[in-house]
């Protein structure tokens, strides 16, 4: 393992079904250079997610709703990776535990926690096939992601043997994410101490594009008076036939002919004018 994430270089990246015991320390599985976070099965053996963030990164694990079912092993997080916030979560779901309980799993995250993040992306293992067009978890899975404005990213089948080619591993990620390469990679080297194979299924991988958006360029406007004069100015407030509000009834129309009349004076004189606001120069910029 450490050398295949060694030869990718992947800054996030995250295991299903480690099978890790609470009794089993995490020292047994770290992997140099990134720091270990992991949820294992609470009853029974098997199962179990865990979830590898590049040294330096920053991040904070989230607690999940408790609408959740305990029974999908997930762990999710927020990361801050090049000014940008994403919310990342790994899950498995088990067999035996209904599709439905993706459901509050999926509101927990493409709308509770999208509303601080600016994308959301959860991948891992549901053990649904969706190359299987007419299975009844296949369609509430595409129909559960309309509804949370998400997608799934993997295309091609993720788990082949002699008898069936399966879709099982998911990428979903909102529809604001900017996904620039998606990618399967067959990795039979994967093996444990005693040289046996540790997985039957392929791995998936994305580019999530991370750049903070860039605040466009501020303006404000004022009045200049660097070059009012105020004799000026109170020469021509005088030239304005003011005895003409005499003549009108409504109060409104009054105050717009005084408004109007000292704004013309001031737009001659004294101009609004609009500047771009720069950032202040530091002392050590020339």
């Amino acid at each position: 393992m450490s050398s295949l994430v060694g030869d990718f270089e992947f800054d996030m990246f995250a295991v299903t079904e480690t099978w890790l015991h609470p009794d089993t320390p995490s020292s047994s599985c770290m992997i140099p250079g990134y720091v270990m976070v992991r949820a294992d099965r609470r009853d029974g053996r098997g199962g179990g997610v865990a979830l590898y963030v590049k040294e330096g990164i920053s991040f904070e694990q989230r607690a999940t709703s408790q609408d959740v079912d305990p029974g999908l092993d997930c762990i999710s997080v927020v990361v801050k990776l090049k000014g940008t916030r994403l919310g990342l979560c790994v899950v498995y779901r088990p067999p035996h535990l209904r599709y439905t309980s993706l459901a509050p799993l999926f509101h927990s995250l493409f709308v509770d926690l999208a509303m601080e993040v600016k994308s959301v992306i959860c991948l891992g293992d549901t053990n649904i096939d969706l190359l299987s067009k007419n299975a009844c978890d296949e369609k509430y899975l595409r129909r559960l992601l309309n509804q949370n404005n998400a997608v799934q990213l993997v295309k091609e089948p993720t788990r082949i043997t002699n008898h069936s080619a399966t879709l099982l591993d998911h990428i979903f990620v909102d529809r604001s994410a900017e996904v620039e390469r998606i990618g399967v990679i067959d990795a039979p080297s994967l093996r444990n101490h005693r040289g046996n194979s540790i997985t039957d299924h392929k791995l998936i991988h994305c580019n999530i594009k991370c750049q903070k958006d860039k605040i466009g360029p501020q303006y404000i406007s004022y009045r200049d008076f660097s070059k009012f004069d105020a004799v000026e100015a109170t020469e021509k407030l005088a030239e304005i036939d003011w005895d003409h509000v005499h003549s009108m009834q409504d109060v409104n129309e009054i105050e717009k002919y005084v408004t109007s009349g000292i704004r013309r004076v001031f737009d001659e004189l004294a101009p609004v004018v609009c500047k771009k606001v720069t950032k202040k120069k530091s002392s050590l910029e020339e």
